[in-house]
Formats: C-alpha cells, structure tokens, sequence
C-alpha cells in the first residue's frame, strides 16, 4: 500500500503495479496491491492515467475521488468508492482537542499510536516518556494504520501474533485508574485483550478487553486482598466501527463505559499492589514463562489507538467528554 502526493514538477511520475502503470498528472493518491496482485488505484486530488499492460485495454483517467480496480490477467478496470481511510497520509498526528483533553486529565502514560522513527516504539505523550515496544510478531504490513485520530496501532489476531508491550507499567498505588481508548474489531479472539496488567502465573491490577468467545466487552480488576471484580456485558461487541471505551475505579465502584455511556457498575475493595510490571496491548503477556502457556493469549485483531491509562478517577463528565471529541479538529494558526 502507497501513498504519494506529487508535486507539479514531478508530473509524470510513475507506479508500476502486476497489471498497469499508474501516470500521474499532478496529484494525491493510493495504490494498493494485494496477496493476489489484484491493483486499486484511489485518487484523492488531482487525476492519473492508469494504463494497462493489455495492450487492447484502453488507458483510464481517474480525477479527485474516484478510484479503480485493475483485473491482474485481463488488465480490464472496474470503478470503485474511493476510500481514502484505509492510506496513511502524513507521518504528523493531527492536532485535536481530544489530545489535548487527555493531556489535561493528566495521564500517567499516553499512546497516541504515531509513527517513531524506527518504526517499532511505542511513544508515549504523556511527558512521562513511559515508551513501549511493538512486537510485530509474523505480520507483514505496516503496523500502523489510519486510526480514530490520525493513525492507530495495527494488530491482526493470532494469524500475526502482533501485539505492544510497554515494560514499566506505572502501577496505581492509590487503588483508584482509568483506562480510556478507541478500538476497532475485525473479529472476536477468545479473551481478546485491548490492554492488561494482567499474566499467566503472576499477579496484575486490571484486565479490558473482550469476554471469552462470547465477546463482550468486559473489565476485570484484582482487590487489594487477591479477590477478582468482573463487570461487563452479554451483548458481542461490535465489529467494523470505532468504538470508544473506558474504565474507572473510582475507590467505590469499577464503572465500565462505551461510547460515552456507563455500561456496567460492581463495588470493590482496594486495587492489589501488583507484582506483574508490565501492561500489554493488544495481548495477554506471559509472567513467568512464555506465551505458549497454557490459556489464551488474547491476541486483538483491529486497530487500538489514543490509548491512555490514569492514576486516579475520571468522571463520568471526563469520559462522555473525551467520546464527544474526536470531531473538534482545533486549528492551529501557522506562521
């Protein structure tokens, strides 16, 4: 998957896909090949020429949002909606007010989901500079890809075994925490996990992600005296759409929220000081041993992005703050 935005003076340059050439004319667009060497062409400003190798075919102009599939053997195009969501763009995380909303609830650490400049830390935007690690484990495309809020964290299921680790989890020592996100699912993993202090054979503060095969959306948390909380839902989450989602144990209740909404509410007693360091996302990480262990990995499969973890409780004001957000592009005067 490509993207290219060519300036005038580079009229003329060329893509060469398995089946047709790409000619730009002065433009912004896509081109995306796929494991059977099938070719779309998305024109978001501007227009190409694309020419078949087939030389009966005749050529196809495509101007500003039209797009094209081009047949591999046949060389034959067949119009297509334009979708400019599914191309990375710019390297430069737009700047919006939900960034600046969650800055200002003071997070203990922060993953707008940018791209570093290797292309595996996870950064943290916190000021905390608690970075993670992106695992990419056998997945073959980038893993970053358009998100809520500019990009997010690609992570496809077991079939990658993708998934990012952050090594010093900034442990709630308070007994109260806040996690707060936007997912997307492709599918529903078993356990599938969005994020946990959470692993096999050691003991962690909080588990979000979806409930067994079932796939609700769920929270569990560990009590200061080693008990479990489970509050969550029977309904599977959704599939295909953002989803915003959040938790906060507040010192009385673990409140789980969706889209702005509370969802679900059970009490608790004190969160466990966990002897676990690390918080996954994306996976249920081991503790001691591998992730071969016995039980589900809990690999996600979709998109996590603006991901956030508190010390203390938001409000239920914070969290249908931070959902409404997303829309309020802020406009920075440039000089």
């Amino acid at each position: 998957r490509l993207s290219a935005n060519v300036p005038p003076q580079g009229i003329g340059f060329t893509v060469e896909t398995p089946g047709s050439d790409v000619i730009d004319h002065g433009t912004e667009f896509g081109v995306e090949v796929d494991s059977k060497s099938q070719s779309e062409i998305h024109v978001f400003k501007g227009a190409v020429e694309v020419k078949a190798r087939e030389a009966l075919v005749e050529s196809v102009r495509l101007i500003t949002d039209q797009a094209t599939r081009v047949d591999t053997e046949s060389g034959e195009s067949s119009g297509i909606a334009v979708a400019p969501e599914r191309f990375i763009r710019s390297f430069e995380e737009p700047v919006r007010f939900y960034s600046e909303e969650v800055r200002n609830l003071n997070p203990a650490v922060y993953y707008r989901m940018a791209i570093s400049d290797d292309g595996i830390t996870l950064l943290d935007r916190s000021g905390n500079d608690i970075h993670g690690r992106i695992e990419r484990g056998e997945m073959l495309e980038s893993a970053f890809a358009p998100g809520q809020i500019g990009l997010s964290l690609r992570l496809q299921g077991v079939s990658s075994k993708a998934y990012a680790k952050v090594a010093d989890y900034p442990k709630a020592t308070e007994g109260l925490l806040s996690v707060v996100g936007w997912v997307y699912a492709e599918s529903r993993p078993t356990w599938a996990s969005i994020a946990k202090n959470w692993a096999f054979g050691e003991t962690g503060q909080f588990h979000l992600g979806l409930r067994d095969f079932e796939g609700g959306l769920e929270v569990q948390i560990r009590e200061a005296d080693g008990g479990t909380v489970w509050v969550g839902v029977e309904d599977p989450f959704p599939l295909g759409e953002w989803q915003h989602v959040a938790f906060v144990a507040d010192g009385e209740f673990v409140r789980l929220y969706q889209n702005g909404n509370e969802i679900a509410r059970e009490p608790y007693d004190g969160l466990v000081d966990p002897t676990f360091p690390s918080l996954g996302i994306g996976v249920k990480l081991p503790g001691k041993g591998n992730l071969e262990q016995e039980g589900s990995v809990g690999y996600w499969d979709g998109r996590i992005d603006e991901l956030a973890v508190f010390n203390h409780a938001l409000t239920a004001e914070d969290i249908k703050r931070l959902y409404r957000s997303p829309d309020k592009v802020e406009v920075v005067a440039s000089n």
